[in-house]
């Protein structure tokens, strides 16, 4: 994966968690972190998929 993909990705999905934290507040009445919590986990786990290079020997 191509560093600028990267950032774009972790970007994305770090300044959407305010926001869908913020309409988990609406929908529920109190703050507590739910499945919104995991948008900030997709960067770690495109990550651990696509981003090890396999070593040849």
């Amino acid at each position: 994966m191509k560093k600028k993909l990267w950032y774009l990705i972790t970007g994305l999905c770090m300044g959407m968690y305010p926001y869908l934290s913020h309409l988990a507040f609406l929908e529920r009445g109190y703050h507590a972190h739910g499945g919104e919590m995991v948008i900030v986990l997709i960067p770690v786990l495109l990550w651990l998929v696509f981003g090890k290079e396999e070593v040849t020997e």
